[in-house]
């Protein structure tokens, strides 16, 4: 019997990327074992999800720690503790650390709400991307799903995926279509890389 590559989902907010995983790789054997989710700071959605599912979580808040490092290495136990072969960054709002990104090189995923170079950055995390995007009247934005080193947005681009701007969209309207897309991309993404790249 074929052994499930163990994804440990990292995140800051509701936990929409971990529902579609949840909901996607349901009842699929060969599919990513969710084997965790980290949460950045406690009370946020994800957490909740995650325990409803019966997925062990913990939070490793970098404002408890004395230092980055100190958090990075309680980061990568935690990790480790649960045999994490890939992880992914879903809406997570802290910049990975050396000892993480180290024991991790080429596992760590991200994804991001725009057609990357472009809006992506410090700074540029939700709604505030698709305010930029419609700012400069761009025509079309999308989804970006790559690997993670130690700039924010600036790894290998594993798949992009292009969804056209209306003219009546809005920074809500824009930012509602973007996760539909991201959702199903990131489920699908995440499916083929393990498989691909053990």
């Amino acid at each position: 019997m074929m052994t499930r590559t163990k994804l440990v989902v990292l995140a800051s907010g509701q936990g929409r990327i971990l529902e579609a995983l949840i909901e996607t790789y349901k009842g699929n054997l060969i599919a990513p074992q969710i084997a965790g989710l980290i949460a950045s700071r406690a009370g946020i959605g994800a957490l909740k999800l995650a325990e409803a599912h019966q997925i062990p979580c913990a939070i490793v808040d970098i404002r408890e720690y004395p230092s980055r490092e100190d958090w990075d290495r309680d980061l990568c136990c935690q990790l480790q503790a649960w045999q994490t072969e890939w992880i992914l960054l879903s809406g997570y709002l802290v910049r990975l650390g050396p000892i993480v990104l180290g024991q991790y090189d080429q596992k760590v995923v991200n994804s991001h709400p725009s057609l990357l170079p472009a809006y992506g950055g410090k700074g540029m995390y939700g709604r505030r991307v698709h305010e930029a995007v419609l700012a400069n009247k761009e025509k079309n934005t999308g989804v970006t799903i790559h690997l993670v080193d130690s700039n924010y947005d600036e790894g290998p681009i594993v798949a992009q995926r292009t969804l056209a701007i209306f003219p009546e969209d809005n920074p809500e309207s824009l930012e509602k279509r973007v996760i539909e897309l991201e959702k199903a991309f990131v489920a699908e993404t995440i499916f083929e890389l393990c498989r691909s790249m053990g």
